[in-house]
């Protein structure tokens, strides 16, 4: 309970931090294909972000961002190339952002796949 407790605030304060760097957020927990991503939000450049909100509310289990696998980055992938299909994006950059959040410090890394 704790655990998805910590997530939930975290994905809110996620949001919170993309809204105030000019991001339009377009969807929270969205679901395809048994995948879901935390956030998807528009970009102040127009890019299409699918963001990855990782918690922690301390370090003794390590980085928050050590949590975002390959594997899991590879199920975003796959999520995205649905999404941009059933939401007609052939024309918008699309990346993969994390967002880390520890001890309520918020660390954003941009197009982690690169």
């Amino acid at each position: 309970m704790k655990t998805r407790c910590e997530g939930i605030r975290g994905e809110s304060l996620a949001e919170g931090y993309l809204v105030d760097k000019g991001y339009k957020i377009l969807g929270r927990n969205e679901k395809l294909m048994g995948i879901e991503v935390d956030i998807i939000a528009e970009a102040p450049s127009g890019d299409v972000c699918f963001v990855e909100v990782k918690s922690r509310s301390s370090y003794s289990y390590g980085y928050a961002v050590e949590a975002v696998t390959p594997a899991k980055i590879n199920r975003y992938k796959r999520f995205i190339n649905l999404y941009s299909q059933i939401h007609g994006l052939y024309d918008k950059t699309l990346r993969i952002d994390v967002i880390a959040i520890c001890c309520d410090e918020v660390e954003h890394i941009e197009n982690v796949a690169g």
